[in-house]
């Protein structure tokens, strides 16, 4: 469905293991998703790692619901990172 541009999996217990598949989305960016929200799930940094290589190659996302999931200070790093290096260009 390229026409999706907006999935929320608020409190859907999503685990890192989901994040590898939409670091997939957005990579290809299709389907071309402007909103992503994955707020109160079991998000680690292995799951944010992931997100941030797809975030590298995705400039449609603009807008991201990460909070009440396990990031700590690594997670919050590793999206910090990409979004610094992809605003830079």
């Amino acid at each position: 469905n390229t026409t999706l541009t907006s999935l929320n999996l608020q409190s859907t217990l999503i685990e890192d293991e989901v994040a590898k598949k939409l670091k997939e989305i957005l990579t290809t960016g299709k389907p071309r998703l402007r909103h992503l929200d994955l707020s109160s799930n079991w998000m680690t940094p292995s799951g944010t790692q992931q997100l941030a290589v797809g975030l590298a190659h995705n400039t449609l996302l603009t807008s991201l619901k990460l909070g009440h999931n396990q990031l700590w200070d690594l997670g919050v790093q590793h999206l910090a990172r990409t979004l610094a290096s992809r605003n830079s260009t």
